[in-house]
């Protein structure tokens, strides 16, 4: 299943196993330049938090891409 903003960019990116049950997804986030600057990843049917990439661009560099940061859920241990 496949979710657009008003500008026709995927904002919301859901993938099922045959049985129409929830797998993965990804969430993403643009600026008003219609540029990706965050994708956001959740699993399972509760929208588990797995990760996430911001993107940040450069804007004396004609808006190109500057950085990319990836972020891992934090893992605790006992």
């Amino acid at each position: 299943m496949y979710t657009y903003d008003d500008n026709g960019n995927l904002t919301i990116a859901e993938k099922q196993n045959g049985s129409s049950v929830k797998q993965e997804k990804w969430v993403y986030t643009l600026n008003p330049r219609d540029q990706m600057t965050k994708a956001e990843k959740f699993t399972g049917t509760n929208d588990t938090y797995a990760g996430k990439v911001e993107y940040r661009y450069c804007l004396s560099c004609d808006s190109a891409l500057s950085d990319r940061i990836e972020y891992s859920p934090t893992v605790s241990t006992t």
